[in-house]
């Protein structure tokens, strides 16, 4: 009865009523989204080092070899020698080892160099394995497996071809055009960097910069865009050539037209396009050279309880300057220095709650003069003046909770349309689903400053309650 009550008084007064939820709804919506993307950005973070024990590479800063290794971001300046791989693996207590190397970029997304034993030991998530869900893993120097993100933004299928790419900035004026990639394999979606990467052999790497040394491990991570006439060239060239028997020279494969209006400026095309999933057997899988340069490997243990032991063995050998990190450590390092920013957002969004729960306490006490007819009537049936006071509470939380409603729907909303953009834009993976320990805590505690600042009216209610007669 009370409900219905404050249900038909908030409706006499829609229009201050609906410009207050107005209000609201653009605060808890704002305080919502930055703990959201707080939480999702550590979760998005510590879900890609699943399983990683350590990281080891050149000697440089622990933050920076973490982003350059395993988000692809920043640079690390040197690189190190193929053969650190099998000194490491001689300790007794590594497991497993897989080697990375970075520098070359395809169509604005990285190009990974490694060996199949990234598709074996590499986990994510709760120690979630890669899953190729068409094709196969590499099995010659010139195939390529691309994350899911790669083959459905470009539109790239089984047996398509790519050209890498080297260079810095928006657009690379050096491709490895006599060296095409095979596409062999497409992994499935897994919400980290890996979407967002072309992984290829090592020796294809190697060969793809033939003669050319590649010692610029640098970071390099440029986002290209090539042009349509550079892509014409690039296929004329390779015709030319005609070192590839077991291909043809196409005309641009029809996914091009499919999401030519997704990406413009860009030949979303398959630049090659071959005829057989077999290995070619010109390009063999040989033995990687032990001075062939690579970014970084990381290193799984059988005993977990050795990795610092081990970390500090390495990272005090005066024979090879290498750097070695715990991920799990260097991500609690960089929350630590953003933790600040974090507690400023959040208490910038509490302070527009408040401020806005504050307006509504207003707007609830500038009505009481107009309401002191329906609180006397209301008294005259038989009201209690605690009757009238959860009677300006109950409105205050309805209005809340609507905005609460209509925020958490439209935060919902724009995630769902931003999902893949942020994914792709900023490598920020947000799941639609806002409710987690945090949230729920924050809705609370909305509801109980509401209830804070809605007394001053309330008890004004009360007051007149005990007065005001007919």
């Amino acid at each position: 009865m009370l409900i219905k009550v404050a249900v038909e008084s908030l409706k006499n007064r829609r229009s201050s009523v609906l410009l207050t939820i107005f209000a609201l709804t653009i605060s808890i919506s704002l305080l919502l989204t930055v703990e959201h993307i707080r939480h999702q950005a550590k979760a998005s973070f510590t879900r890609t080092v699943s399983g990683v024990d350590l990281i080891v590479g050149p000697r440089t800063g622990a933050l920076n070899l973490l982003l350059f290794s395993v988000y692809h971001k920043g640079s690390i300046g040197s690189s190190m020698a193929y053969n650190t791989r099998s000194l490491l693996s001689q300790n007794k207590h590594v497991e497993w080892t897989i080697p990375v190397s970075l520098g070359d970029t395809h169509r604005g997304f990285s190009v990974l160099g490694t060996t199949n034993d990234f598709f074996q030991h590499f986990q994510y998530g709760l120690n979630q394995p890669l899953q190729i869900i068409q094709g196969r893993s590499f099995a010659a120097s010139n195939e390529a497996v691309l994350g899911a993100t790669v083959a459905k933004k470009l539109g790239y299928t089984l047996l398509d071809g790519i050209i890498l790419a080297h260079g810095l900035g928006s657009v690379s004026f050096k491709q490895h055009t006599d060296f095409p990639l095979k596409v062999v394999g497409i992994l499935a979606a897994t919400g980290t960097p890996v979407d967002e990467t072309v992984h290829i052999p090592l020796q294809g790497l190697a060969a793809a910069h033939g003669t050319e040394k590649h010692t610029q491990q640098s970071g390099f991570t440029p986002k290209i865009a090539l042009t349509q006439s550079a892509m014409r060239k690039a296929t004329t060239r390779h015709a030319d050539a005609d070192h590839r028997p077991a291909h043809q020279h196409e005309t641009p494969h029809k996914h091009g037209d499919k999401h030519a209006h997704n990406h413009t400026g860009h030949h979303n095309s398959a630049e090659h396009r071959f005829t057989s999933l077999a290995p070619d057997p010109q390009h063999p899988l040989d033995e990687i050279s032990a001075t062939e340069p690579i970014s970084a490997i990381h290193v799984g243990l059988t005993n977990p309880i050795a990795v610092l032991s081990l970390q500090q063995k390495i990272n005090q050998n005066k024979d090879i300057p290498l750097s070695a990190i715990l991920p799990g450590i260097v991500l609690n390092e960089l929350w630590q220095l953003v933790s600040f920013i974090e507690k400023l957002l959040l208490g910038i969004a509490w302070l527009i709650v408040v401020a806005s729960c504050i307006g509504l306490a207003t707007m609830l006490l500038a009505s009481m003069r107009e309401r002191t007819r329906e609180i006397a009537i209301l008294r005259t049936i038989g009201a209690a003046p605690k009757t009238i006071f959860l009677l300006l509470q109950i409105e205050a939380l309805g209005i809340v909770i609507t905005a609460i409603l209509i925020s958490i729907f439209s935060v919902t909303g724009v995630l769902f349309f931003l999902q893949s953009w942020l994914a792709s834009t900023l490598g920020l993976y947000l799941t639609l689903n806002l409710f987690t320990l945090s949230t729920s805590v924050i809705l609370l505690g909305i509801l109980a400053v509401t209830c804070i600042c809605s007394l001053i009216p309330a008890i004004k209610g009360y007051q007149n309650a005990l007065t005001n007669r007919l």
